[in-house]
């Protein structure tokens, strides 16, 4: 990825972009059987749904709905990771054009900005999906602290973050930096997973920050300045591919016409002479 600032040393850029693609390749890894267990649940709250009778049939609802949220859940984090990987790809291999330009002594920064706008488009998606999985988390808080409220032994909230609302921008906030993530549902919230995933916030929020910088201040192409016609035969002007092609007939018969006109000039003088003597 290009870094206009040169405010990232090479290794640095190496270090944060590497990391940050092992850490989604791991969380992918972790989320991808994570959404198979979920939609197996999704299949069977569905069957039990479907078969439950009159009595039984606000109750199944209410699990079957519970039971979506957690498989949106599920998928945005695996959605996310996904996303992740491929924009770590993409930035990796933008990194690694620009060191082989720097050995070679090449100039492919066309390419190398390319690479950075795919992978920021990739980070961008990633973190709309992530903001995605943040509310499916506060909904579940949300209606986990509703359904504590209209229990027949319940008094009051103990605090703001107990109440649905603040429940909801909790168990939000904690998704987004990572503090609620768990490898597996089993295993739970562990003090490994919480550092686990606010490592990959941060390694995210970094780099995004990075992609950000880089796309902001990386200087648009600007058409080259009007050269002087007098110059033309002894500093040719670069055109595209395509234009040299096309402008070829019409530039073959200038130039016949200027060395008609050439020999023309310098034959003159030889006739007259000849002519004279």
């Amino acid at each position: 990825m290009l870094d206009p600032s040169g405010l990232w040393p090479n290794w640095l850029k190496w270090a944060l972009t590497g990391a940050a693609l092992a850490l989604s390749i791991v969380t992918l890894g972790f989320a991808v059987p994570a959404v198979l267990t979920a939609a197996a649940a999704y299949t069977a709250a569905t069957t039990a749904a479907a078969l439950a009778t009159v009595a039984t049939a606000a109750a199944a609802k209410a699990a079957l709905a519970t039971v979506i949220i957690v498989l949106a859940s599920k998928l945005a984090l695996a959605t996310a990771s996904g996303l992740g990987v491929v924009g770590g790809i993409l930035s990796t291999a933008a990194l690694s054009i620009a060191e082989v330009d720097r050995k070679m002594g090449w100039d492919r920064s066309h390419h190398i900005n390319n690479l950075g706008w795919a992978s920021f488009g990739f980070s961008i998606a990633s973190w709309t999906v992530s903001l995605a999985g943040a509310y499916t988390s506060a909904s579940l808080a949300f209606n986990a602290a509703t359904k504590a409220g209209a229990a027949k032994d319940f008094v009051k909230y103990s605090s703001f973050f107990d109440t649905p609302i603040g429940s909801g921008i909790l168990a939000a906030a904690k998704r987004m930096v990572g503090l609620s993530y768990k490898f597996t549902d089993k295993q739970g919230i562990t003090t490994f997973s919480k550092i686990y995933g606010v490592t990959r916030f941060a390694l995210r929020t970094t780099n995004f920050g990075r992609a950000i910088e880089a796309r902001s201040k990386t200087a648009p192409s600007t058409p080259a300045p009007e050269a002087d016609p007098s110059n033309f035969s002894a500093q040719p002007q670069p055109q595209a591919t395509g234009s040299r092609l096309t402008d070829m007939p019409s530039s073959s018969a200038s130039y016949y016409q200027a060395f008609r006109d050439e020999a023309t000039r310098v034959r003159q003088p030889i006739l007259g002479e000849l002519f004279q003597g």
